[in-house]
């Protein structure tokens, strides 16, 4: 005689279907085959021990699917396979998906059917949760903030395994490419200025913060004082309080610019800039870095996705618009050429002297930071 002490409802969940089934007609015949008896011994109703019975007479205890016989409203088979294509190949959550098959496809479906097809097919939407490292991270007041007054500044290694194949890793090793991409985003319209470089030197840092601020003043936009905030690496001389204290005084005060050292060991403090590179990695790196081979066409296909990035490419946090027509909409009347900020390596130009005039005072910082 075996005691059941748990209800039918758990048995099912920890052993599986016929297991419970088994279990309950045991109980059922140790019961004088009593119906109300077996229920209440299993914690369940009596249509449920009849659902066993009748199970048992056609020998088969397994659960029947719930799928509907006729489902007039299925979305097509081929439509499906369309969606798990582009599912494939972009690695898009249902919203982009949704957007996707409109421009590519011409097929419109509803975001919750999307949905639903990934699930059914059980396609994973995230491999794993993000961690969040803080719950409180540094925050900007959005409603009184405007473009072009907050920056986020990063450098990014593409030249990482874990984000690329094992083929474009040794790809990278075999044309020498730079590896080294340079980014400041504007934390309020998300428009991004890129370079690249073959090291991490305060020079490059240098040559790169002077050219976007050149970039910016030509336009006419940030003639005031500007915030840009970056870890404290070596490329952007924060190593040492008085070091980031002096490059203060000495470099960035002239250039109208207030910087800041986000906290150690908390890159979400640079939320934009570090979501922006996860988006270079699957939409830029991935794709198209196996058709680069040299270094100038690096640059080439880096003009290219910087335009597309700030004129064309969708932001769901800016309403589903590009910078480019985040701007246009705020009223900033700006040509498209703006969208295109000349990257370079910023290593030929740290070299040529004829094309950046340092002063003596920005030489001196060189020749210290380097020792």
């Amino acid at each position: 005689m075996v005691t059941i002490t748990q209800s039918y409802q758990k048995l099912k969940i920890q052993y599986g279907e016929i297991v419970a089934r088994n279990l309950l007609l045991e109980c059922y015949e140790q019961t004088a085959r009593n119906q109300s008896e077996t229920a209440r011994r299993l914690q369940c109703n009596r249509r449920t021990v009849i659902k066993a019975l009748t199970k048992q007479q056609k020998g088969n205890l397994t659960d029947m699917p719930h799928r509907p016989r006729s489902q007039p409203h299925q979305t097509a088979p081929e439509i499906e396979a369309i969606v798990l294509k582009w599912r494939s190949q972009t690695k898009r959550g249902k919203k982009r998906l949704h957007k996707i098959l409109l421009d590519e496809e011409q097929v419109s479906l509803p975001i919750s059917t999307i949905g639903k097809i990934l699930k059914r097919n059980k396609v994973k939407i995230r491999d794993k949760k993000r961690k969040h490292r803080s719950k409180n991270p540094p925050a900007y007041d959005f409603s009184s903030l405007l473009p072009f007054e907050k920056f986020q500044y990063d450098t990014k290694d593409y030249l990482d395994k874990q984000a690329l194949k094992q083929e474009l890793y040794d790809h990278v090793l075999k044309y020498s490419l730079p590896q080294y991409q340079w980014t400041i985003i504007d934390v309020k319209s998300r428009m991004r200025f890129l370079a690249w470089s073959y090291q991490l030197t305060r020079s490059n840092g240098m040559a790169f913060e002077l050219m976007v601020r050149a970039w910016l003043s030509m336009y006419g936009l940030a003639l005031g004082e500007i915030e840009v905030q970056s870890d404290g690496g070596t490329e952007v001389g924060a190593m040492r309080r008085s070091m980031f204290e002096r490059n203060q005084r000495d470099w960035w005060d002239d250039l109208g610019m207030k910087r800041k050292v986000i906290r150690k060991g908390h890159p979400e403090d640079d939320t934009f800039v570090e979501r922006s590179h996860l988006t270079d990695d699957e939409e830029f790196y991935m794709p198209f870095l196996g058709q680069i081979k040299t270094p100038q066409a690096l640059i080439s296909r880096g003009v290219w996705w910087e335009d597309y990035y700030n004129r064309l490419r969708e932001h769901s946090s800016l309403g589903d618009l590009s910078p480019y027509q985040y701007l246009k909409g705020k009223g900033y009347v700006l040509p498209e050429s703006f969208c295109r900020f000349p990257s370079v390596i910023l290593d030929t130009i740290c070299v040529e002297p004829e094309v950046i005039e340092w002063s003596k005072v920005v030489h001196d910082q060189f020749d210290h930071d380097q020792a």
